[in-house]
């Protein structure tokens, strides 16, 4: 448990929302088995448990074996979506490079000129495209929007 303290927040969200996503889960395959005896539906429920568990798992030992890059970088551009104008993919500059980071969440308020930091797992691939580095995923994602601009 010391060791879930030592980690930044955003990573420490990440570990508690899974893990809190398969106790609810088995919660209610416990539930939906003693109130209704379904198989079907409990069986299905707990396969949810053990997925996202087994994920959650797997994502602590990243962790906290250190197999993670932090990296930070001021927002040049955000490119939104047309239609309901949410955010389609983000531009960070982090010296040397220009990254392209699709965002998770993509109703997050990131602006330009915010401090981006992003949680990567080492084995994740970046491509090169348009000049520029592609981010095919991260761990997690922190705006230090406090930052000086």
């Amino acid at each position: 448990m010391n060791k879930l303290k030592e980690l930044p927040p955003p990573l420490t969200r990440q570990i508690v929302f899974r893990f809190v996503g398969a106790g609810l889960s088995l919660f209610a395959c416990i539930c939906s088995f003693l109130l209704y005896g379904e198989p079907y539906l409990s069986i299905s429920l707990l396969a949810i448990a053990l997925v996202v568990g087994i994920s959650g798992a797997w994502f602590y030992y990243t962790v906290a074996t250190g197999q993670y890059v932090v990296v930070e970088g001021r927002c040049q551009k955000v490119e939104q979506t047309y239609l309901f104008r949410k955010n389609k993919s983000v531009y960070v500059f982090a010296d040397p490079h220009t990254i392209k980071v699709v965002p998770h969440r993509r109703n997050m308020e990131v602006q330009v000129g915010d401090m981006l930091r992003f949680y990567i797992a080492s084995r994740t691939p970046v491509y090169h495209a348009d000049h520029c580095e592609v981010l095919s995923g991260y761990m997690a994602m922190e705006i230090l929007k406090g930052a000086d601009k």
